[in-house]
């Protein structure tokens, strides 16, 4: 091994180490008008009960409460939940709570809001 590929060897170990560490941060300083379709569906699918989101950007959003129901809290540590949500749904939605993407104070609240407004849709759609 010569001096030259060791030394672009370690260098490309301590790129990869730098986007690890920082690559998630340049997540969480994009503002939120990206995302306003995905929040923007959330919204619409939350009939009953409501969610109160606190985003990456330090902003805090109330997605739906057109109807009483459950309240949930969702912290949204890195915007890549959301991606994961409209690219796989409930499986991207669990992937990015693994990767520490996201976190609720009562997950249990959370999973009922979304429960009822899956009843809700069913119900909707359903033929008399």
């Amino acid at each position: 091994m010569n001096i030259h590929s060791s030394s672009s060897g370690i260098k490309r170990a301590a790129a990869q180490r730098a986007f690890r560490r920082y690559g998630g941060a340049l997540w969480m300083r994009l503002p939120a008008w990206p995302f306003e379709g995905i929040l923007g569906r959330i919204d619409q699918g939350l009939v009953e009960g409501s969610l109160e989101l606190h985003l990456p950007d330090g902003s805090v959003r109330i997605l739906g409460g057109d109807a009483q129901g459950f309240t949930a809290i969702v912290h949204l540590s890195s915007w890549h939940a959301l991606v994961r949500l409209a690219m796989s749904g409930s499986v991207g939605w669990f992937r990015a709570w693994q990767a520490g993407e996201w976190s609720s104070p009562d997950p249990v609240a959370l999973f009922a809001l979304f429960m009822a407004n899956a009843r809700c849709s069913f119900d909707r759609v359903r033929p008399v």
